[in-house]
Order: C-alpha cells, then structure tokens, then sequence
C-alpha cells in the first residue's frame, strides 16, 4: 500500500499561525509550489523529513523532523486537516529556519543504496563514496550489471555513460545518462538524496516569509 504526504505551509502573522499553502483538499495540479512538491510520494523524502517508509531500498537515514506531532499553536486548518482521525499518521513540523540551518552536506547513512553509472563507480572505487555533486540520475535507459562486470567494462573503455534524450514518456525533452549501472550502498548525503529541498523547498519557502515567521506541518496517510 502506497504513502502520501499531506503537508500545510503556514506563516506567522501577528503572532498567529495562519495556513498559507494547502495540498490535501485540492487538486494536485492547482496547488502552489512548494507544497506541491512536498506532498509528492517521495519516499525518501519522507524518509529524512518524517521517519516515514524508512527502510525503502533496503536503507534507513536519520530523519531530521521525526515524532513532533502537532505544534501546540498550530492554525485551526492544521487542526482540522491533519487531525488524528485514525487515518493521518506521523504528523510533524520543522521551521524554514531548520531546513536552512541543516546540514546538507552530512552523512544521512553509512549504507545507503544508490544504482551507480561507471563514471560514478570509478569515483566509488577510488574514494568509498561518490563524489559531492552525485544525484541520482533518472530517465534515462540503464543496464544492471554486477560490480565484476562493470570493473571490466571500465578496463575495456565500455563502462562510461552516454548522453541522449530520455526513453520515458513526458521526458522526451530531457537530456539524461543511458548506459551500465550498478548497485553499490556507499555513505551518502542529505543533499544526495534529495537535492529537492535545498535547491527548490527552501527559496520557494523563502517568498512566504522570513526563516522563523515560516513552517511546514506535515502528515501522511496510507
């Protein structure tokens, strides 16, 4: 069974919590950014934020926001959509001053399961971790290989990624890797599994308010 996210971006206002941004009673298409990209099923997501569905691909991280429950000031539409009805569930909450203030660059975990182009692998075998500026690459075509055959694709001159348009319908525009990949767990980084946040939450979140006039509740459901 699946896992949504149901989150409300509110904003302080004379020294009242007031919901500014709602994804659960609207149409996903209508609903601003950033909620809408917080309430996307994003299992990792959820993972570093909330503790939820954290042992997805065989990983586990350590959350940053996990088990706050409501915010005891929270707003009157926090309360009524994100209320304990048996059906939302780890409801929790974190400030735009927190997201700015994490550390992005820290291990999430030791033993992270990441699927690994050659370029990537080579930096693995040399360092035992992938390089500061890995994401996850997705779109493009990939071929699993095991650690043995990618080392012999890299010997011959085989093993490197080739750039082209992605096979995946609605992505056709996007340029994206095709090639051998391989499953390795290495040490990864907050930023490494969710660049989203750093690099989309924060500035959207930013336009709402200053870092401590501006939170984020969040609940989920299956």
């Amino acid at each position: 069974m699946g896992c949504d996210a149901h989150p409300i971006i509110e904003v302080l206002k004379d020294g009242i919590w007031t919901a500014a941004q709602s994804e659960r009673f609207q149409d996903y298409d209508e609903c601003p950014s950033p909620c809408r990209v917080l309430g996307q099923r994003n299992y990792h997501r959820f993972s570093i934020l909330a503790d939820v569905r954290n042992h997805y691909r065989e990983h586990r991280v350590d959350p940053l926001f996990a088990d706050r429950g409501l915010p005891v000031d929270a707003s009157d539409q926090v309360r009524d959509e994100l209320a304990d009805d048996g059906d939302i569930h780890s409801v929790t909450y974190f400030t735009l001053r927190e997201l700015m203030d994490t550390d992005w660059n820290a291990d999430a975990t030791q033993f992270f399961e990441v699927h690994a182009f050659g370029d990537a692998y080579q930096y693995f075998l040399e360092h035992q971790r992938l390089p500061k500026d890995w994401t996850d690459d997705w779109g493009g075509q990939r071929d699993f290989v095991s650690e043995g055959e990618m080392a012999l694709l890299l010997m011959s001159g085989n093993g490197m990624p080739t750039w082209g348009p992605s096979t995946h319908k609605g992505w056709e525009d996007k340029v994206v890797k095709s090639g051998p990949v391989v499953t390795i767990k290495t040490p990864i980084t907050y930023y490494q599994i969710d660049p989203v946040l750093r690099d989309t939450v924060i500035p959207e979140l930013q336009k709402l308010g200053e870092p401590d006039r501006v939170r984020v509740v969040i609940g989920f459901d299956n």
